[in-house]
């Protein structure tokens, strides 16, 4: 709800080495370890990140929805990292379906395998979430540090499931009677936040 969306490719010829690295999920590792693991993943490996605006991701939502979002991005990095084989964490509700989104939006076909929980499957799945949850971290940590002064509370991570963050927005729209900056106001959860202050 607070932040970009970060994506994340990864390109590694040999995934043993990731394997001895330790990758897992990033949702699965503490923050230091997973500060750690980025550092020597992109000593060893190829990498690309897109960051989508919270202002770019409600731009966008006016005309697709957020899953169409990631398969942009998706195929974006696909087009910029060149590969024999592309392992892809999938969204939404149908495995063909989605690739067949994201090939369509790619310069040349290409071979790819798209898999729920992929982060969990594919040390080269696992390594590019690494990447894309640190490099949201550190967005989130500079948004925090520009906001938090301004009514003495912590951000929390930016997802509407911490309370945290509920709390934060909700003094925010108290105090100012408007919403912060890096706030995606497309989300659900704001709107319900905001509507409550307008009763």
């Amino acid at each position: 709800m607070i932040g970009p969306l970060v994506v994340a490719a990864v390109r590694i010829g040999d995934e043993e080495k990731l394997k001895a690295l330790g990758v897992r999920d990033s949702k699965e590792l503490l923050p230091h370890r997973r500060e750690y693991l980025a550092n020597e993943i992109v000593k060893i490996a190829g990498h690309q990140i897109i960051k989508i605006e919270a202002s770019d991701i409600d731009r966008f939502r006016e005309q697709i929805s957020l899953n169409e979002i990631e398969i942009v991005a998706f195929s974006k990095l696909i087009n910029e990292l060149d590969a024999n084989e592309y392992f892809l964490d999938a969204v939404g509700v149908d495995l063909k379906k989605f690739r067949a989104r994201v090939q369509a939006k790619l310069e040349n076909p290409k071979e790819l395998v798209a898999s729920y929980g992929a982060d969990k499957k594919f040390p080269v799945v696992s390594a590019a979430s690494i990447l894309a949850k640190v490099a949201r971290d550190k967005a989130i940590r500079e948004i925090a540090s520009s906001l938090e002064q301004r009514i003495n509370l912590p951000l929390g991570s930016g997802y509407p499931s911490d309370p945290k963050t509920i709390q934060f927005l909700v003094e925010w729209i108290r105090q100012f009677n408007e919403i912060p900056p890096h706030v995606r106001h497309s989300w659900a959860t704001l709107k319900r936040i905001y509507q409550k202050k307008l009763i």
